[in-house]
C-alpha cells in the first residue's frame, strides 16, 4: 500500500512541475496586438514619396496588402501584383494601399512599393 501511494504523490509531482515548467511565460512573441488606437503618437514613421503619414484624416479605402515572403495576400487570399495592379487601376475616388509584411522576401516587397510608385498610388508601411 506504501509503494501506491508513494507513487501516486511522486506522479502528483511530476504533473505539477511540468504544468508549472510550461507556464514560465518565456514565449516569443512578436507583440504585434490590436491596441485600441489611444497612443500618443510619438514614433515616427519613414516616408517616401509614394507613402502617407498615419496621422493624416483619411476618408478613402484603404487596401491592406500583407507580404509573407514572395506571397501577396489581400482579404486573406493570395493574390499576384498583376492582380493588385488591377484592383488599384479600377479604384474610383481616394484610396491608399497599406503594406504589412510578414517576414517577407526583399525582392517581393521592394516590387510592391515599385509598382505602387509606378502607379502613383499612395501607401502607408506598416
Amino acid at each position: 500500500m506504501k509503494k501506491i501511494i508513494s507513487l501516486i504523490i511522486i506522479l502528483v509531482v511530476v504533473a505539477i512541475a511540468l504544468t508549472v515548467g510550461n507556464c514560465g511565460g518565456s514565449g516569443s512573441g512578436d507583440g504585434d496586438g490590436g491596441g485600441n488606437g489611444s497612443g500618443s503618437g510619438e514614433g515616427a514613421e519613414n516616408t517616401t514619396a509614394g507613402e502617407v503619414s498615419t496621422e493624416d484624416d483619411f476618408n478613402g479605402v484603404v487596401y491592406a496588402i500583407t507580404v509573407v515572403e514572395s506571397d501577396y495576400f489581400y482579404n486573406n487570399d493570395r493574390v499576384e501584383l498583376t492582380d493588385i495592379e488591377s484592383m488599384v487601376k479600377a479604384t474610383s475616388g481616394e484610396f491608399i494601399v497599406e503594406i504589412k509584411e510578414d517576414k517577407a522576401s526583399l525582392k517581393a516587397y521592394n516590387k510592391l512599393v515599385e509598382k505602387l510608385e509606378e502607379l502613383g498610388v499612395k501607401y502607408i508601411e506598416k
